[in-house]
């Protein structure tokens, strides 16, 4: 989740700095907000959260960077 909060954080700001890329710019009405409104939900999801469901993120964070880090150590051997 707070992944997802970091990356509407950086929409908004590429948006407010005006970054574009090779070709015609993809605007609609009310870009400028959707970012604003994106993060707004996000905080509201985690305000909402519960001691255990932040447990067991943590929980399923930690394994999968074990398993990560194994299956690529594993890897590297053969």
């Amino acid at each position: 989740m707070l992944m997802y909060l970091l990356c509407c954080a950086a929409c908004w700001v590429l948006i407010h700095r005006d970054v574009r890329s090779d070709g015609k710019p993809f605007n609609f009405p009310g870009m400028k907000i959707v970012p604003a409104l994106a993060i707004a939900a996000i905080v509201w999801i985690l305000a909402h959260a519960t001691v255990r469901e932040f447990l067991v993120t943590g929980i399923v964070l930690a394994l999968s960077s074990v398993l990560y880090f194994a299956r690529r150590k594993f890897r590297r051997k053969a």
